[in-house]
């Protein structure tokens, strides 16, 4: 929330913000529900890496480990994910309006099933 307030202030009256995000529902169907955990070689190292979507706090959560020589390393990301309707409530909440809606870098239709979920606003 505090991006987008920034985002509001900064912005003159008619001024546009594109926010591009993960689609939610894309990364928990093929991600979570498709693959869940996954491995591969990569340049003589054993990648694994572990994905789960946790409901309740609506969070992206990915484990990777990569193995070399006996050696581990571990990172990944815990990320909040939000829906078109906890968006454009954010959006008004800071005096933005949504004006259209994209699935994807080609100005594609928004779907369950889009890649990304990119919004064009303006400030009112």
């Amino acid at each position: 929330m505090q991006v987008l307030k920034n985002v509001a202030a900064a912005l003159k009256t008619g001024g546009k913000f594109l926010l591009d995000v993960e689609n939610k529902y894309y990364f928990i169907i093929n991600n979570v529900l498709k693959e869940g955990k996954t491995w591969f070689d990569y340049d003589g190292k054993i990648v694994l890496i572990k994905n789960f979507y946790d409901v309740k706090e609506e969070r992206e959560i990915m484990t990777v480990k990569i193995i070399k020589s006996g050696n581990v390393k571990e990172s990944g990301n815990n990320i909040r994910l939000y829906g078109y309707p906890e968006i454009s409530k954010m959006l008004h909440n800071v005096g933005l309006k949504p004006q259209k809606l994209f699935g994807d870098y080609n100005s594609s239709e928004f779907q369950l099933t889009s890649r990304r979920m990119i919004v064009l606003a303006n400030k009112t």
